[in-house]
């Protein structure tokens, strides 16, 4: 009894590996930290140029905190500036941890985070969505207007988010500017949700997108109209 009690403890001391994707990198390379909560959990192993453009990250967590990767992960890339560093977070702490060798959301920026945290309809909203579910019918189910509410909630969540990705709360950013960015994130977190099998968020953040830009591209000044052939300049 004893040797398996040690041999289990020596188990769960022991390293894992995971992987995740990044659009962008920002430096990151081999010996780069993985944190939680500021706190050092880890390391970058190695990082390779993925078929799609962005990059493949292969990461190790110490054995003693392999119990705080869970399937709903979140890994955020520090912004330019700061050393690279990939910090960890959980959004829900009931769910399993993550199998080691398994892949785990990443995110490149705070936009793309904001993004798939709110496609996915996690915490931020958890209690306006409780509000909602509370006044469900006798069956269990939504009346056609709360199901509108709750609809309403996740794509307002979505636009704002997508907001912040196309970089508004960046006036240095030049409206051409604002344009690339969100197009950039929002394919990366359309990427993410795809591979996660969640089409339909998919599919919603690919149009929320989509409008935001049209929104954004026809507020921009249109170049005037070339002068008919034989008209005074």
């Amino acid at each position: 009894m004893a040797a398996l009690v040690l041999m289990f403890a020596a188990c769960a001391q022991t390293p894992a590996q995971f992987t995740t994707m990044l659009d962008t990198t920002n430096g990151l390379g081999p010996g780069d930290p993985v944190t939680r909560g500021g706190s050092t959990i880890g390391q970058v192993l190695q990082v390779t140029p993925s078929s799609d453009g962005g990059s493949d990250v292969t990461f190790q967590i110490a054995g003693s905190d392999v119990s705080s990767v869970r399937t709903g992960s979140l890994l955020l890339l520090s912004q330019p500036g700061s050393p690279p560093a990939l910090e960890l977070s959980s959004t829900d702490p009931t769910a399993p941890s993550a199998i080691p060798g398994s892949f785990i959301a990443g995110a490149s920026n705070d936009a793309q985070a904001e993004m798939l945290l709110a496609a996915r309809g996690t915490p931020a909203l958890s209690s306006e969505y409780q509000r909602l579910f509370n006044s469900m019918n006798a069956n269990g189910t939504p009346d056609s207007s709360t199901a509108n509410d709750m609809l309403a909630l996740w794509q307002a969540a979505i636009a704002a988010s997508a907001s912040s990705a196309a970089g508004i709360s960046h006036p240095s950013m030049s409206p051409q500017e604002q344009i690339a960015k969100l197009q950039r994130d929002g394919k990366a977190v359309e990427r993410e949700l795809l591979r996660e099998g969640q089409f339909q968020d998919a599919a919603r953040v690919h149009q929320q997108v989509e409008l935001l830009t049209r929104g954004m591209s026809a507020s921009l000044p249109q170049p005037a109209p070339a002068p008919s052939p034989g008209m005074p300049h």
